[in-house]
């Protein structure tokens, strides 16, 4: 999965919602397995 706005591929997650690490996109719907972001 990267960001659709800088290409990153490094996400953090704030309570229930995950950022790009890099620019800050919100990623909504997701879910975290291990270190992977899959989009729900």
């Amino acid at each position: 999965m990267k960001c659709q706005e800088c290409g990153s591929t490094e996400f953090i997650r704030k309570g229930g919602d995950v950022y790009c690490k890099q620019c800050g996109l919100v990623v909504r719907n997701v879910q975290f397995s291990g270190k992977r972001v899959l989009v729900v």
